[in-house]
């Protein structure tokens, strides 16, 4: 997965970060690779863009003038009235509006939404350094990985961590995760459906911004989780992309259905078959915590 962050410059090899904006390399640079979000990725182009409207604005006065003129010089036949001219710019900064589909009904602020994290909840104390936490779950750390942080990107959790393996192979700053945290259900009535409907959301999220994802494979099933009931979804996503060598991920997601309720989810590359045993022994140490 592309995350937008601070990456070692490529063309710094001797120290030094760049902004990745989850698509493509920026101009900011900064030796913090903490430090905040650059306000805009794009402000060459926005001032670009307003050169561009400027010159059409003064070449459509330009040309209403010159016909308002013609108009003005002509002594005799019927009066006929000069068309209005009409001219645009190009927009850089602003992506034109997609060609709607026709089959496709209006959207609602509800579906908008359908998949937006949750809000509320706080995290959970990691009382035992060897694992990750979050929500009402923990699961033991992977050897490699990175350190737990928080994390606000799965739809409908809250009160989450994740740990992740940046993909060094990569030419795109391309990561594997796992993360575990609450889940607010919301309209969601029956557990056993919630994986594939947040698989949906997962795929047309910030999660794949980089690349158009098909699911190969998907399977529901349940099972346990330190003796709740609990759902679990096993997928294969696939992709392509000339700036990276993987081509999908594998994916699983379980919702844990207990007093509260909770999630699991990671995705790896379906090449790297070590992360794949990793990430599965990883979720076998599920627990719930009081």
């Amino acid at each position: 997965m592309a995350v937008p962050g601070w990456y070692p410059d490529p063309s710094r090899p001797n120290g030094g970060y760049r902004w990745f904006d989850g698509t493509r390399w920026t101009r900011h640079t900064t030796t913090d690779p903490h430090r905040p979000a650059p306000a805009s990725a794009h402000p060459a182009r926005a001032r670009r863009s307003w050169l561009v409207v400027l010159v059409a604005v003064v070449l459509a006065a330009a040309l209403v003038g010159g016909l308002l003129l013609v108009v003005g010089l002509r002594t005799s036949g019927p009066s006929v009235s000069a068309p209005r001219p009409t001219v645009s710019a190009w927009d850089e900064v602003t992506t034109p509006p997609p060609t709607p589909t026709p089959d496709a009904g209006p959207t609602t602020p509800s579906e908008a939404e359908a998949c937006e994290p949750a809000t509320g909840g706080s995290l959970p104390a990691a009382s035992d350094p060897g694992r990750v936490h979050g929500g009402p779950l923990s699961f033991p750390r992977i050897p490699g990985w990175g350190a737990p942080t928080s994390s606000v990107r799965f739809p409908h959790g809250r009160a989450s961590r994740v740990t992740t393996l940046r993909m060094v192979e990569e030419e795109l700053p391309w990561q594997s995760s796992a993360e575990v945290g609450e889940l607010v259900l919301g309209t969601i009535a029956d557990p056993a459906q919630a994986p594939e409907l947040l698989l949906q959301c997962v795929l047309s999220s910030s999660f794949y911004t980089s690349v158009d994802v098909a699911v190969a494979e998907s399977t529901v099933r349940p099972v346990t989780v330190d003796g709740a009931r609990a759902y679990q979804l096993d997928a294969r996503i696939t992709f392509e992309h000339p700036r990276l060598r993987t081509t999908g991920s594998v994916v699983r997601i379980v919702v844990v259905d207990a007093d509260v309720d909770g999630y699991w989810f990671s995705a790896v590359p379906q090449e790297r078959v070590d992360l794949v045993a990793a990430v599965e022994e990883a979720a076998a140490g599920l627990r719930l915590e009081d």
